[in-house]
């Protein structure tokens, strides 16, 4: 690709910046338990308004569903497995 050249947005947040508009992004808080139906609302509610959407992870240090879906990592040590 050379200098002239300009490669498409990826991202409509992208498309926004690259436009030089004014980006709007919210931050939406994952729930405590593994219902998702209050953030899926809170979702809806920001779509049209928010180019651009974080969840938070580990918001104030309070235990909540990851903002990514991982794998669960389970360590053992030896004092570990002792203690049960």
């Amino acid at each position: 690709m050379d200098a002239r050249t300009v490669a498409p947005p990826v991202s409509h947040l992208a498309s926004v910046l690259r436009s030089g508009q004014f980006a709007v992004a919210a931050e939406l808080s994952p729930p405590k338990g593994v219902n998702l139906e209050s953030i899926a609302r809170d979702a809806r509610t920001l779509k049209g308004y928010a180019d651009a959407v974080n969840v938070t992870d580990n918001q104030a240090a309070s235990v909540r569903m990851a903002s990514i879906r991982s794998r669960p990592c389970w360590f053992s040590t030896a004092s570990s497995r002792s203690a049960r």
